[in-house]
């Protein structure tokens, strides 16, 4: 099991600026930045600390569904990779500096699944 440390207070709070700042103003403000702050506060509310995702109870348990499992988790962490790094694909307006990346990859990577799964209890698996 992955575990995660406190993120780091640069990627939390707003950069300083300077005059040559090589991000704009509403950096401190950006959404990812609130959500890594929301996973920091509210890391004792559960097990996996400093981390975001999902707990999947797998309950079926077929040739179909062991060949499409894995590539349905598999999805998941995909969407979860665009949700979290989407805004940088975004080009920046005519005179406007990019948005800093760390923040974004950061989020990314503390995402996780939990996979629960027992084929042995499940009803719908087949012998």
């Amino acid at each position: 099991m992955t575990s995660f440390g406190p993120i780091a207070p640069h990627l939390l709070n707003q950069p300083l600026r300077f005059p040559s700042s090589q991000y704009p103003p509403e950096e401190g403000n950006r959404w990812v930045r609130h959500s890594l702050r929301d996973i920091n506060e509210k890391s004792s509310f559960h097990d996996r600390q400093y981390s975001w995702g999902f707990t999947i109870f797998r309950t079926v348990y077929t040739p179909e569904s062991n060949e499409a499992f894995p590539e349905a988790i598999e999805a998941l962490h995909h969407f979860a990779n665009d949700y979290a790094t989407g805004e940088l694909s975004v080009k920046p307006r005519l005179n406007q500096d990019p948005l800093d990346p760390a923040p974004n990859e950061e989020l990314a990577r503390r995402f996780y699944c939990d996979i629960v799964e027992d084929e042995k209890e499940s009803r719908w698996s087949k012998p």
